[in-house]
């Protein structure tokens, strides 16, 4: 795995801690579900999506370090771009397959890395959750690895969109139970489509439970 000179000069701790001190004082960070924490092994952690502060608020809680698949506009904002790099991200491009970026998400699982994906794909209002793209429950059949759905609340009050600085907010983020879902299977009687379908299904309920949300006011699509 490429390794990143960010990481090697002042290690995950420092910046885990740091992340967690900062979160805390600026409103608090409650954490709901430790005992759902994927501390080892190849998973895919699947995350509603409603600030750009949401990659930090999963290094303040995580005691382990994570990658982060971030939409390729991001590394083109100034400054933005570099902390971004800095956390481990790597780019993927809106609509559409993206290959490079699924063969490489898929390479960091299969050697047992935690991979951060926003299954929504582009940040939505808070409280709610916009229709899942069908990536996160594909690779995690292909890989066989499990997806561990994670809520998070009041990151979009600690740093609005198109905020410049971040503001008092208190926070929180919920762990539910891993999903494990049966590899992708050909030509026994249910399409790949039906069966990706099937796991979405699934993979959006679990994030419905974590919020609250009835599944009847969230259509999928």
């Amino acid at each position: 795995m490429a390794s990143f000179s960010f990481y090697e000069r002042l290690g995950f701790w420092p910046l885990h801690f740091l992340a967690k001190g900062l979160l805390s004082l600026w409103g608090g960070l409650k954490i709901r579900g430790r005992q759902n924490w994927p501390l080892r092994g190849g998973c895919i952690l699947a995350c509603n999506h409603i600030s750009l502060a949401d990659p930090v608020m999963l290094l303040a809680t995580l005691p382990r370090p994570l990658y982060y698949m971030a939409a390729s506009d991001l590394f083109e904002i100034p400054y933005f771009s570099q902390l971004i790099t800095a956390l481990r991200a790597f780019p993927v491009k809106r609509g559409g397959q993206d290959r490079q970026a699924l063969s490489r998400c898929r390479q960091l699982l299969e050697a047992g890395e935690a991979v951060v994906i926003y299954p929504e794909g582009k940040l939505g209002p808070s409280g709610q959750l916009g229709p899942l793209q069908s990536g996160v429950v594909m690779l995690a059949m292909k890989a066989q690895v499990p997806i561990y759905p994670i809520w998070q609340v009041g990151s979009d009050k600690f740093l609005p969109t198109g905020a410049k600085f971040i503001r008092w907010a208190p926070k929180e983020v919920r762990f539910g139970p891993p999903l494990y879902l049966p590899p992708l299977t050909q030509g026994e009687g249910r399409s790949v489509r039906q069966q990706l379908t099937e796991a979405n299904e699934l993979l959006r309920e679990a994030l419905l439970t974590l919020g609250g949300l009835p599944s009847s006011e969230r259509p999928n699509s």
